[in-house]
């Protein structure tokens, strides 16, 4: 403060130092807070603050951190810092949510409180110094990076998930100790994620068979452990009757893994393993085949009302489409769809499971339905297999 206050003086050199003292006396009022613990002066500095923000949990464990040291290692501990969180962002990427994985893999339970008061805690414990701590998260967030930027199509398959937290501090955790099992594992998470996803289950169900999970690659155990963890979760919930039954419902249109679901018939509808990441925004569109809504065309001639109500909405009935080619298939009859999904106005669609819907079927009803249903749901079971 007191280096801060003089640049501040020499900046308005027309400032009377003797005047600002006494305006410093008549204006300021300093009060001292003495509170019992670190966690309570937080609170009330978040309550006083009128920043515009309160201290986050990354702000506290560095202040933290570098107060025991001495300016000399306080300089290697700010420049290791700001090369962890330069280059964390220069891959899109978050600082806090590097430092969340690095608590998992640290701890490898639920964490139960701030995340720099855990992480805190158990480098005390530990008896690790400040210098250490950061060279070892450096070291880490190497791997995490490798991880979130692998051009892999089972790590594109799992961002798709909502709660990434368990699958990246799994694997990072992996490629972090140099797990010799780490593509089996990535191939058994890929399957126990999505078919807890697909059946309907909350992260409750997944959530304690995580964290054995990472304790195992942690110890560097056998995969067959970790199989076998997965698998008696799996049998517990009756997650693999009730996925499957889930992937045959009549209304999977809607759900928040219909199109992660497509993607993944996307990404393995070839042996090729060098894919390009597809982002789920809004250049990425489902389709629906059989129409949702028709006033003309022949589609009544073909569906009576009980088979539209039952398919429309089915797996069996959707596919990927860009939007402009959404736009342009509207509710058009099955040839005229085919037409638009091919290269009828020289763009053709790059979707190889749109492609497929040209090249295998040259009608659309009931009968073709069922084909696909069968085709596609057993290419899906083939994928999560064990």
């Amino acid at each position: 403060f007191k280096s801060l206050l003089q640049n501040k003086l020499n900046e308005y050199k027309e400032i009377k130092i003797n005047d600002f003292i006494i305006w410093i006396y008549e204006k300021v009022v300093l009060t001292v807070i003495i509170c019992p613990s670190q966690d309570s002066a937080i609170k009330i500095f978040n309550v006083l603050n009128d920043r515009g923000m309160p201290l986050s949990p990354v702000d506290i464990l560095k202040s933290s951190l570098m107060y025991e040291l001495d300016n000399e290692d306080r300089k290697i501990f700010k420049a290791t810092w700001n090369s962890i969180n330069d280059n964390i962002k220069n891959n899109g990427l978050e600082l806090f949510s590097l430092l969340n994985t690095y608590l998992y893999y640290t701890i490898t339970s639920n964490p139960k409180t701030r995340l720099d008061k855990e992480l805190l805690d158990n480098f005390k414990k530990n008896n690790k110094n400040s210098l250490e701590i950061i060279n070892d998260i450096q070291k880490f967030s190497k791997s995490y990076i490798d991880l979130l930027k692998m051009e892999d199509k089972y790590i594109y398959l799992l961002r798709y998930l909502r709660h990434e937290i368990y699958w990246t501090s799994i694997l990072t955790t992996a490629l972090f100790n140099n797990y010799e099992y780490f593509d089996e594992l990535k191939k058994l998470l890929l399957s126990y994620y999505y078919k807890n996803w697909i059946a309907g289950n909350t992260i409750a169900t997944i959530k304690q068979t995580s964290f054995r999970i990472l304790k195992l690659v942690k110890e560097k155990s056998n995969i067959q452990e970790i199989k076998n963890e997965i698998l008696e979760n799996i049998k517990n919930n009756n997650m693999e009757e009730n996925y499957i039954e889930n992937l045959e419902y009549y209304y999977v249109y809607g759900k928040k893994w219909d199109k992660p679901i497509l993607l993944m018939l996307e990404y393995f509808a070839t042996d090729n393993n060098h894919h390009s990441f597809i982002p789920l925004d809004a250049n990425i569109q489902i389709e629906h085949i059989l129409p949702i809504k028709y006033k003309e065309y022949n589609w009544d001639k073909i569906f009576t009302e009980d088979e539209r109500e039952k398919w429309t909405n089915s797996l069996a009935n959707l596919t990927l489409i860009s939007m402009r080619k959404n736009v342009q298939a509207l509710n058009y009859d099955f040839a005229r769809k085919k037409e638009i999904y091919a290269n009828k106005d020289k763009v053709k669609t790059c979707y190889t499971i749109t492609q497929d819907v040209i090249h295998n079927y040259n009608e659309w009803d009931v009968n073709s339905l069922e084909r696909r249903k069968k085709e596609l749901i057993e290419k899906i079971t083939n994928i999560l297999s064990f």
